[in-house]
């Protein structure tokens, strides 16, 4: 009797620690994927925040060289209906 309890304790234990490891595994990978995207995403978010301020220099150059302030702009887009 003894043995098969301890037979029944080690199944058990072999058992819940077999699933333990399965989902700290998917835990895991889930987790690193995760990761990835939003690493990846970051790095679009900050190439897209460089080009848009390349944009927005570019714009104010412009703007400077036709003799236009910000003031006058920031008023003209705020008559746009």
């Amino acid at each position: 009797m003894a043995i098969e309890t301890l037979i029944t304790v080690a199944a058990t234990m072999i058992v819940g620690l077999s699933l333990g490891l399965l989902f700290f595994l998917i835990d895991f990978f889930r987790t690193r994927e995760q990761r990835d995207w939003r690493a990846d995403f970051r790095a679009l978010q900050l190439e897209n925040n460089r080009y848009l301020q390349k944009v927005h220099d570019e714009n104010t150059r412009f703007f400077r060289s036709i003799g236009l302030t910000q003031q006058q702009i920031l008023e003209r887009v705020d008559r746009v209906d």
